[in-house]
């Protein structure tokens, strides 16, 4: 069963592959749980997805600045995801602050905390395992929205030298310990051979 599952996901991913010719084209595709680059889970009244971000998704932005041959250098031995933190849906009506960052916190010192911590020492908290190696984040930068979003979004990346080539045999789990809003450690799955082809995709 789990093989012919496989083969109908290559078939779909080959054979009725959408055409990608700009960004919102890209996010919507990978935006689409789908397609197998976005995993969400919800404890607590936090809602945590994370997206994979393939290379090419850099190539196609890069593309009006004419640096795309740096951007496939940089991107060979990396892999990026993008993380959001937020306020599960639920719970939006409860609480007194519209911003994830303020959830569960008595005062501003708490808050300043929790901004010092996650804009400065996030990727301590980041690992991604690809087979039985587990591989320390490398940068966790988060992105600045000046609170005009509920929820706090991070672009994770993975120095993966070596092991990007065996993405496609292996599971890839991506993995968050959270120290901030009670949640523990927390997986997510991606199927390799999916990410995989997710890489071949044809921009233009």
């Amino acid at each position: 069963m789990r093989k012919l599952l496989y083969i109908v996901t290559i078939f779909l991913l080959q054979g009725c592959r959408p055409s990608i010719h700009s960004i919102a084209d890209f996010n919507r595709f990978l935006n689409d749980p789908g397609n197998g680059c976005v995993k969400t889970k919800s404890i607590a009244g936090i809602n945590i997805s994370v997206k994979y971000l393939p290379a090419s998704y850099a190539v196609l932005k890069s593309q009006e600045s004419n640096v795309t041959g740096s951007v496939i250098a940089s991107n060979k031995d990396v892999v990026t995801f993008l993380m959001t933190i937020n306020i599960a849906k639920e719970q939006l009506d409860k609480e007194k602050h519209l911003s994830v960052m303020y959830s569960g916190l008595d005062n501003m010192s708490e808050y300043a905390e929790r901004q010092l911590s996650m804009n400065f020492s996030m990727e301590r908290q980041l690992h991604l395992i690809i087979g039985n190696k587990q591989i320390d984040a490398v940068s966790c930068i988060a992105e600045n929205l000046y609170e005009l979003s509920s929820g706090k979004t991070f672009v994770v990346t993975f120095a993966t030298p070596g092991l990007k080539n065996d993405l496609g045999s292996e599971m890839c789990i991506f993995e968050y310990n959270d120290p901030f809003f009670s949640m523990g450690r927390m997986k997510f799955i991606f199927d390799g051979s999916t990410l995989e082809k997710i890489e071949e995709l044809k921009l233009g």
